[in-house]
């Protein structure tokens, strides 16, 4: 029985199916109805593949562990011996080792098929009733008809990169491949090349696509996993999912999907935790740094009663933190909040009146925020987040949160935080600092400086340094941490600039600049002033440094005083043309406006004009490390004018929330990106206050 085109084009007009839909419905033989696949999992342990097999729909606890295989091999699992029931094997570079019962043992079957780096492959491919075996080569399939010797059917399908998946699509009794790609499944009814002949979305990317009969009715369902939550359906093409449930831990990944190399988990690093003894005074009670107390405290406000229930944290029992994807929007904001309320916590600056949240409350969400984000990690997670572009920042982050509340911390929590800013710490050993313009002067990355990039990437050097500085490591990541640093807000003339900072004259650091002689920024296309706000990304290294009772080097304020400077005395003339956009708009002046906390922006700004936060941090850092030395030292002056911006835009709403509309700021993280802020500059404030903080130009 083919599928009424009526019921396809319902499928398609769902968003379900798409593309080509010829998959045939008919009933497949129902041998294995009553026997609904049960969900399993592999994970690492001790060098060993730890086995968990579950019950069909739950997330209680496995009635089945055992322990089979190595941490370097390739799961897989089947019906080896055809009786009816699934057990575990092993791909090792080459060969199948295959038990035929769900326990630890010897392998029941060994044979050799394929070779290192191949993905292996499991179904009944001519529909005999047998299992066969095969492995995916880029996007050629080789597959062999039984566990042994046997015809072999070779093909291409599928593009590099793609996870195949093979099943009975179309319940004719033979098992045929397919892809996932990033949430788009493409199924092919033959063991041949050609186009697929269904496709349909059901997960997205960085889900894991499992297949399997889960409700026992002899028809082969699909699914995903997602932050060790099981997403099935009991078809192929019909409706979302039918089920979910719990099921694994980060490090567990699911048999019925793609199989891949789990590899050993790496050992944690050793952590030196904050000696709290070296701060004895007490928080800052001065005006300004009430101030900026004040918009923390208002952060901590929107965080505690609007933010953890809109994010969707508050229904979650789970003990780690479900974040919904991998990407920025779902990791930088969590780990910017986690390091607002740790700051918050530890500096006495909370206040749990006003935010509606007990402190003991507000710390356990802290500490959960933390531990989740570690723990979703991809050094400690199957399919995690990381190794993305700005994931250095979101790690500086929720590491630093991590650290500050550390004796609230798990053991094994702390060991997954360790990891995690080690992995991506490690990320930059040998890395390629990129620039704006090269040693030459030519523009190598039109309309795009590299200053934010490089003194974010420099953060997470920052905090591995202050939190592991016995790591074999150590001294690679702070010598990399200065090269970022100093070539972040470097100016053509440095790359010739004899002066020594840490060790090197600045032109041997450098391959090239970031900002113009005048210290303007030049990014998305045009003059922009709040890129140099982001010179408070190299400042961090002020805080990670003082906390750890380290000396904070003389490469976080390179350039620093030049960039403040054209923000404070610049004066823009409207008509005039600045490349690389051109004219200058009126009204004219200087980016900074006396008496005002609103910034002037000479060639516009498509992040919003009420963004007063960044310039409050900047002024702050300014006037606590000196560096507002040519702007006529009005740090302070600066400070209270935004500071207090940012004040009167919270004062507008109950929640304690600093925008009314995304048109202030368009950026959707920015009520987190206030809290992160605020919570910087409070800490620069009680870190001054604390007497913590000193330079060194020592060689690193």
């Amino acid at each position: 029985m083919k599928a009424s085109a009526r019921h396809i084009a319902a499928l398609a007009a769902l968003g379900i199916l798409s593309g080509a839909s010829t998959l045939a419905l008919a009933p497949r033989a129902l041998a294995e109805a009553g026997h609904p696949d049960r969900a399993a999992t592999v994970r690492p342990s001790n060098t060993r593949l730890e086995w968990q097999v579950g019950r069909q729909d739950d997330g209680g606890p496995p009635p089945v562990r055992f322990v089979y295989g190595l941490d370097t091999d390739v799961a897989v699992w089947g019906d080896w011996d055809n009786n009816g029931s699934k057990t575990p094997g092993v791909f090792r570079a080459g060969r199948w080792l295959l038990r035929n019962s769900l326990s630890a043992g010897n392998a029941d079957v060994e044979v050799s098929y394929g070779r290192a780096g191949d993905v292996p492959v499991v179904g009944d491919w001519d529909g005999d009733g047998r299992v066969g075996i095969g492995v995916v080569r880029g996007r050629l399939w080789y597959l062999r008809e039984t566990v042994t010797a046997g015809p072999e059917r070779q093909f291409g399908y599928g593009t590099v990169g793609d996870l195949p998946v093979t099943g009975d699509w179309n319940g004719d009794g033979t098992d045929t491949p397919g892809v996932f790609r990033a949430g788009d499944w493409f199924l092919r009814n033959s063991t041949t090349a050609g186009d697929a002949e269904a496709t349909f979305r059901y997960g997205r990317a960085g889900d894991i696509p499992v297949v399997g009969d889960w409700d026992g009715d002899g028809r082969v369902g699909v699914g995903v996993v997602r932050d060790h939550t099981w997403f099935l359906r009991h078809d192929v093409l019909g409706g979302t999912h039918h089920l979910s449930f719990p099921y694994g831990d980060g490090r567990a990944y699911p048999v019925y999907g793609p199989p891949r190399v789990l590899g050993p988990i790496p050992p944690a690093p050793a952590v030196t935790p904050i000696v709290w003894g070296r701060f004895p005074h007490p928080a800052p009670a001065d005006s300004d740094a009430q101030l900026i107390a004040n918009i923390l405290r208002n952060a901590n406000r929107y965080a505690g009663r609007t933010w953890w229930s809109s994010a969707g944290f508050a229904a979650q029992t789970t003990p780690y933190l479900t974040f919904n994807g991998t990407g920025e929007l779902n990791i930088r904001g969590p780990a910017n909040q986690a390091f607002a309320l740790a700051v918050s916590l530890r500096t006495g600056a909370y206040n749990a009146s006003h935010a509606g949240v007990s402190a003991a409350e507000a710390r356990q969400r802290a500490v959960r925020l933390a531990v989740s984000l570690a723990a979703r990690h991809q050094v400690n997670a199957v399919s995690g987040w990381g190794s993305h572009w700005q994931s250095a920042l979101w790690t500086a982050r929720a590491g630093f949160a991590a650290w500050l509340l550390w004796e609230d911390l798990p053991a094994a929590d702390r060991e997954n935080v360790a990891r995690m800013v080690a992995a991506e710490a490690n990320r930059f050993i040998g890395y390629s600092v990129p620039y704006y313009r090269d040693r030459s002067g030519a523009i190598v990355s039109p309309g795009d400086t590299k200053a934010e990039e490089n003194a974010w990437n420099a953060m997470v050097l920052q905090v591995a340094v202050a939190m592991m500085p016995n790591h074999p490591n150590a001294r690679t990541w702070n010598s990399k941490n200065v090269e970022l640093m100093i070539s972040a807000f470097s100016r053509p003339s440095d790359v010739g600039n004899s002066t020594v900072v840490n060790g090197r004259a600045v032109s041997d650091w450098l391959k090239g600049s970031n900002a113009n002689e005048d210290g303007v920024l030049i990014n998305h296309g045009f003059a922009h002033p709040d890129y140099s706000t982001t010179v408070a990304q190299n400042a961090h290294a002020a805080l990670t440094s003082s906390m750890a009772g380290q000396a904070t080097p003389r490469a976080a304020f390179w350039g620093a005083e030049t960039i403040y400077d054209a923000l404070v005395d610049k004066v823009w003339v409207p008509g005039t043309t600045y490349p690389p956009r051109g004219m200058v708009l009126q009204p004219g002046g200087t980016c900074y406006v006396d008496d005002s906390p609103r910034l002037y922006y000479p060639q516009g700004n498509d992040w919003g004009t009420d963004r007063y936060i960044q310039p409050t941090l900047l002024d702050v850092q300014a006037q606590a490390f000196g560096f507002d030395r040519l702007a006529s030292q009005k740090g302070l002056y600066w400070q209270r004018l935004h500071g207090q911006g940012v004040l009167n835009q919270q004062a507008r709403s109950t929640d304690g929330r600093t925008y009314q509309t995304a048109t202030e700021d368009t950026y959707a993280g920015r009520e987190e990106l206030v809290a992160v802020t605020a919570a910087e500059a409070y800490l620069t404030k009680w870190i001054v206050a604390q007497n913590a903080w000193r330079t060194s130009n020592d060689p690193v």
